[in-house]
Formats: structure tokens, C-alpha cells, sequence
């Protein structure tokens, strides 16, 4: 049934391939029937003379074998020019060609096969292809079939597209398929865009793929983007098998997607086309799209695509798509304006659960790791890995530093990127620029879900509980708060219903069902040593008069400190002798105490080097105190502090931040301190009171109308005794 045109060109094929043009390796007969595919035994020659070696894996039944197959073995065509899976181990390491040739019975149907195997030489792709018997017939019917003017422009780009196509491909491929594809190149011609053709091999055992990409764009980093997509949508294990670059504006590339299962997937070709598009996109390209894709404020468009166009290093453009660039861009903008660090705290984009993303910015210098790391472990995060990018904004003064971490998660639950974000946005500026200590407490930020205030009342109690006497280390006692975190929040919210001064409700109810959870919670509490810590917490914060937590500075800002004024002689794990009050004061900076024998009592303020009990120091010299003063005073008071961040250098330089120190504890005993005015007492303000009027260690009066010796006086007659020294804050002045 076979055309004498096609059973001429086949045999001038096979004698041209002889003539020096084929290193012959093999042959095999194969017999076709109802059966199956089977081999004809001893028909064998070199490497096909052993039976038992399989040319092509896969399946033998006829029935099972792909469409395209199927269908050459029913049609007229007695050439097929393929691929082998084996590798050649002569001339060139690559798959073997095979050449087959269909036999047929006296009535006219396919028989057998006859298969040789082998190379093309290295001569045979270098000739012209009106030389090549096959080939110089596809592309003559090619180019007949298009119906372009030979001489033309269209005709003359049409042969250059036959001649210079992938040799292999012009001996494997149908003339269907060739016509196809060659006027889709033909089409692409002098358009700067990105294409695909994909031709399936019959066994499925690979797919042949052309990419055609702008050639400003192609680089060895282009060629492995794509490598990944195709072996991604096929399946399989690409290879490159040849790179056309001229003067053309197209690059051209040529892949075998090998695919060992024999089960070659089926691709949206539009799809694959389209992310090879996107991978061989310009940073210019991305940020264009993505300036136009989202909300930009006017005339910042081209700002934005002109600064930042050549800003970033490639491994920063090369993992990071558009939408993310403008929200990096915004924050390096702030931190060029002024801003002092830029934080994003994001979900891990692979979606690997527990593992989030911290993108920080910095001028001029990037964070150091080992500061960073610190607060990041004592936050509750394992830190995996960190990339640092150095960005240099056109025209900026400075370049600015952008470090990728990536971070887990302690323990097993979930995280809710969107409840934890604001709470980390505020946290970590506050820990990184000193206003909180970078201790354990800050884990409970993302173990119990506090703010970062709500951390300081925790961190104050302990401060003073570890000042008290006990013999907990202070990181055996984080570690108690983080194993609890359902009793941390109800202790946090202990505190805040009793001095909410927003608080709506009844505060008591409040407070007692608040109570009456939290017993329950301890109740359940196996371990002796975390009960008693949690139970001290407890007792300290039930047994708390006052606090300035809710009073604010006058531009609304949270005071830099923590005080609170505590029923001392009702606390029974305080050492004795137990004073009758004291107020501590904590910051990132100091801590101090005020202890107060009785409603009258007299004492200084001593700046102490006992960091670790200066409490004890202090409870002895207010003992000496009492019996010092009992001839002057009923009752003798002492306070002091300690200095946590003694700085290095001068004695005016260290003398300054001891002041600084002082003031801060002057500052938090008036705070929550009654004053006298005229003949009434006026309490704190925003402070909600437990005791009574107590207008200790302040008396105020407006500077002008009143002296030092008026006040003084009053109180000589108030109270019997004289006060001392006067201590100037804002507008009124403390004795």
C-alpha cells in the first residue's frame, strides 16, 4: 500500500545513510500480529543481537500502545525515525537513533519491522537539507503547504526556519506537525515574546520542546528557570540539547523531557508558556506589572520603576514576585525618611505550617545576627535560616539592608499570622531599641498571646518577686509562665479588671469570677514549685493598691516606667519585719524600691550596686531607720535603686544616668501618690485606689503662689515633723 515516491525516498534514505552518514550499532527484526509486537528470534546484529535486549521499555501489546503509534503501525508510512531509550556508549553519550522500516504481507498489512539502530553523524547534520532524502521532501511540502512566494520575504524566513531547525527533530517529526510548528515560528518572526512547541514522542517516553524567549532576556539563569518548568510539567528530567543565538530578537532553545514511567502527562501548553513567560521577565518587566496592577499613588509609578530598577541584588529579584517588591519598597521608603528599623512579619509562602517569614530594614548598615538572634529566640522562634540583601535605591544617600528570616515556631499550635502581626509590630521595636528587656518573658508574646505591655506587668511581679526573697532563678520562673499560658492570661486579666480605669461592669463581680477561674486553673497545676510561683504572682497582684499603668505622658504615650504600691504586711512571703507599704518601680533601665514603716516615717533614697537584692539592703537600712528616727518620727522609711545599664566613660557621663535613674523613682512614687492642696487631698489621676487618702512623700502647690517654707510649715503643723528637701516635677513641687 506504500507510494513508489515514498518506497524511492525510503531507500535513497537508507543509501545515503550508508555513504558515511550513520555509524550502524544495531538491527533487529520485529513481527507484528494479532498478538502483539514480538522479536524474531536470531535476527539480531551488534548490539540487538541478544534477544532479551528491550530497545524500548514499555509496553508490548499492540492494544496498549499510544494513539500516535497505533496509528503509524495501521497507516501506509514505512519510515519512522526515533529515539532509543539506551545511551550510546560510542561517539557521543546520547540516546541511540533507531530507523525503522514497516514490512508487509502479500495483502498489503503491516507485518513486521525492521529496526536499525545507531548514530547519525556528525557529517549528516551539517549538510544542507535538500541533500537529505526524507527531509528535503518534508520541507518542500512544508513549504508548499504554506503557500508563501519562495523568493518572498515570508518564503525566504520559511526556508531559514526549515534549515536551521533541530536535525534530530527534522528526521523525527511528521510533516503535520513540522508544517504546525514552523508557522508558529514563522508567525513569531521580529516579536519580542516567549513561545512553545511541544512535540510528544509515540512511546511517551519523552517530549521534544522548543522555547523561543527574547533574547535580552535569555541568560544561564533564564535556561535553568526553564529546565525546572518543563521538568515540572512533564514530569520528568529535562535535558538541553542545543542554544541558537544571532542577531534574531528570539533565542532559541531545544529540550528532551525524558519521562522513565512511560506515562508522558498531558500539559496545558498555554499554561507551561505562560510561566515560562513569567520566569524570563525582566525585574524592569515585574515592577512595571506590578505598579499597574495595584493601587500607586499618583506620579510614583515611573519614581518607583526608575529607583529601584537596578536597586536590588539578583538574589532578591529572583525569588521575590512584583506585589511583594512594592510592599519591601514602601518600607525601605520610611526608613529612608526617618523611620528607624522597617518590620514585616508574614505566613512562610511555601505554607509550611509553624514556620513564618521576618523581613527587617535598616539603613546605612544590616542588623547584626548575633543581636537579632537573642530576641528572636526569647520572642519563642527558631531561627532556620537568613538571607541579607543590600539595596541601593537610585539617588538615595545612603543604601539600606534587607534580611529575610525564617522562622518556626516553638511547640505544636497553630499560628494566626493576622492576630500575632500587630502584636509583633510592637514588640520587637520596643525589645530592639532597649524600652523592654530581651529576656524570656517576651515568649509569652507568642505562647499566651500578650502585648508587649502586658509582658512588663508580668516582668515587673517577678522582678519584685525575685527581690522578695525568693529562690526561683528568674528563667526557671519564664519557663513556668510559658508552660501556663491559659493562667497568664487570667493573671494579666486579674490586673487589668482591678485597675482598668476604662474597666465597664462591676469591677468586684469581675474581679471574683476572674478569682474563682483562676483558683480552678491552679488547682490543676501538678507541679509544687510552679504552683507556688503562679500562686505568688497571684497574691502580689490581689494584694496591689495602686499603679500607674493607665496614667499616660502628656502626648498620650505610655510612661517609659512601672510602679505599684503594695500592702506589704499582707504579703506573707515577704521577709520580715514587713513594712507597712512599699512601692516598686521598674523599667528596662532601673528598678527601686520605697519602704515605709507606717503612715509617718522618715528615710532617704540610696543609689545601690546590689542589683540582685537590693531590697534586702534596703529593708535593713529602713530597720536602722525606725530606731535612728524614733526620737523625731514614729516610723522610719528607706528606698532605693539600682542602675541596670551603667554606661561606659566618664564620671559625668555614668553621674548622668544615675540621675536619670533617681528620677525615674521620684517620678513613680508620684505618680500614685496623694497630694495635699490647700485642705483636701487630691488623688492620682487615671490610678483606681485600694487604700485610703494617703498623701505620702508629696505635698504640691503652685511654685507661684506658694514657697518652700509656706508648704513646709503646713505640713510641720500636720503631721509634727519637718520634711526635707524639695524635688521640682512639672508644675508643682514634692517634699
Amino acid at each position: 500500500p506504500v507510494a513508489a515516491t515514498e518506497a524511492s525516498e525510503v531507500a535513497a534514505l537508507l543509501s545515503w545513510m550508508i555513504e558515511d552518514q550513520f555509524t550502524f550499532l544495531g538491527y533487529r527484526e520485529y513481527a507484528i500480529g494479532a498478538t502483539g509486537m514480538t522479536v524474531v528470534p536470531e535476527s539480531g546484529r551488534g548490539l540487538l543481537r541478544d534477544d532479551s535486549y528491550r530497545l524500548f521499555d514499555g509496553v508490548r501489546d499492540v492494544a496498549q500502545f499510544p494513539p500516535d503509534l497505533q496509528e503509524f503501525l495501521e497507516s501506509a508510512q514505512i519510515l519512522m525515525i526515533s529515539k532509543s531509550n539506551r545511551r550510546s556508549t560510542v561517539h557521543r553519550p546520547v540516546q541511540l537513533d533507531t530507523v525503522g522500516v514497516k514490512t508487509f504481507d502479500s495483502e498489503g498489512k503491516v507485518c513486521g519491522q525492521r529496526v536499525i539502530v545507531g548514530l547519525f553523524t556528525s557529517a549528516s547534520y551539517n549538510q544542507p537539507t535538500q541533500t537529505i532524502p526524507v527531509l528535503r521532501r518534508k520541507v518542500h511540502r512544508t513549504i508548499a503547504r504554506a503557500k508563501v512566494l519562495p523568493d518572498g520575504h515570508d518564503g525566504k524566513a520559511l526556508r531559514h526556519i526549515l534549515d536551521t531547525y533541530p536535525r534530530d527533530e527534522l528526521f523525527q517529526i511528521s510533516e503535520a506537525d513540522l508544517f504546525a510548528t514552523a508557522m508558529g515560528i514563522l508567525h513569531l518572526q521580529d516579536r519580542s515574546r516567549v513561545a512553545l512547541f511541544v512535540r510528544r514522542d509515540p512511546f511517551s517516553r519523552f517530549a521534544s520542546c522548543i522555547v523561543y524567549v527574547p533574547r535580552d532576556r535569555y541568560s544561564s539563569e533564564t535556561r535553568r528557570r526553564i529546565t525546572r518548568i518543563l521538568g515540572e510539567a512533564f514530569q520528568g528530567t529535562p535535558e538541553i540539547r542545543s542554544t541558537q543565538l544571532g542577531e534574531a530578537v528570539l533565542a532559541r532553545l531545544h529540550f528532551i523531557v525524558n519521562n522513565s514511567s512511560g506515562t508522558l502527562p498531558h500539559i496545558d501548553i498555554s499554561a507551561v508558556e505562560a510561566a515560562i513567560a513569567a520566569a524570563t521577565r525582566t525585574w524592569t518587566d515585574v515592577l512595571q506589572e506590578a505598579v499597574g496592577r495595584h493601587a500607586v499613588a499618583a506620579g510614583e509609578d515611573t519614581g518607583i520603576v526608575r529607583r529601584y530598577r537596578y536597586a536590588f541584588p539578583t538574589g532578591y529579584t529572583e525569588r521575590t514576585d512584583g506585589a511583594t517588591a512594592l510592599r519591601d519598597i514602601a518600607a525601605i521608603d520610611r526608613v529612608l525618611s526617618g523611620e528607624r528599623i522597617g518590620l514585616a512579619l508574614t505566613a512562610d509562602p511555601a505554607g509550611v505550617s509553624g514556620q513564618l517569614i521576618l523581613k527587617t530594614v535598616q539603613a546605612a548598615e544590616p542588623i547584626a545576627l548575633s543581636d537579632i538572634l537573642p530576641i528572636l529566640e526569647n520572642l519563642g522562634f527558631r531561627v532556620i535560616s537568613e538571607l541579607p540583601f543590600e539595596i541601593r535605591p537610585e539617588g538615595a544617600a545612603t543604601t539600606v539592608w534587607l534580611q529575610e528570616f525564617l522562622l518556626a515556631a516553638r511547640g505544636d499550635g497553630a499560628i494566626d499570622i493576622a492576630e500575632l502581626q500587630p502584636r509583633f509590630n510592637e514588640a520587637f521595636p520596643a525589645i530592639w531599641f532597649g524600652a523592654v528587656e530581651d529576656d524570656g518573658f517576651n515568649r509569652l508574646i507568642t505562647a499566651a498571646g500578650l502585648t508587649v505591655t502586658q509582658t512588663v506587668i508580668l516582668r515587673a511581679y517577678v522582678k519584685f518577686l525575685r527581690q522578695a526573697g525568693t529562690t526561683f532563678s528568674q528563667s526557671y520562673i519564664e519557663g513556668v509562665l510559658a508552660a501556663h499560658p491559659e493562667i497568664v492570661g487570667l493573671l494579666v486579666d486579674l490586673f487589668e479588671a482591678r485597675f482598668d480605669i476604662d474597666l465597664a461592669g462591676d469591677r468586684a463581680g469581675i474581679v471574683a469570677d476572674i478569682t474563682g477561674r483562676l483558683t480552678a486553673a491552679l488547682d490543676q497545676v501538678s507541679s509544687l514549685d510552679e504552683d507556688r510561683i503562679l500562686r505568688a504572682l497571684m497574691l502580689l497582684i490581689a494584694k496591689t493598691l495602686r499603679t500607674n499603668h493607665y496614667q499616660r505622658q502628656a502626648d498620650g504615650t505610655a510612661k517609659p516606667y512601672l510602679s505599684f504600691k503594695l500592702a506589704s504586711r499582707e504579703i506573707e512571703l515577704l521577709p520580715l519585719p514587713r513594712p507597712m507599704v512599699e512601692i516598686f518601680v521598674y523599667s528596662a533601665r532601673m528598678e527601686g524600691v520605697h519602704l515605709r514603716g507606717g503612715k509617718v516615717a522618715r528615710g532617704g533614697i540610696r543609689w545601690s550596686d546590689r542589683r540582685e537584692d537590693f531590697r534586702t539592703e534596703i529593708l535593713g537600712l529602713m530597720k536602722a531607720q525606725q530606731v535612728k528616727n524614733a526620737v523625731i518620727v514614729p516610723l522610719g522609711s528607706k528606698g532605693g535603686f539600682v542602675v541596670k545599664r551603667m554606661p561606659t566613660g566618664d564620671r559625668s557621663t555614668v553621674m548622668a544616668e544615675v540621675v536619670a535613674c533617681y528620677r525615674t523613682l521620684m517620678c513613680g512614687l508620684l505618680d500614685i501618690t496623694d497630694t495635699i492642696s490647700g485642705t483636701e487631698i487630691v488623688p492620682p489621676r487615671d490610678t483606681i485606689r485600694y487604700d485610703d487618702a494617703d498623701p505620702y512623700l508629696v505635698v504640691a502647690a503652685d511654685k507661684g503662689t506658694a514657697t518652700f517654707s509656706d508648704i513646709a510649715n503646713g505640713i510641720a503643723q500636720e503631721y509634727g515633723f519637718w520634711l526635707g528637701d524639695a524635688f521640682a516635677s512639672g508644675g508643682s513641687v514634692g517634699y
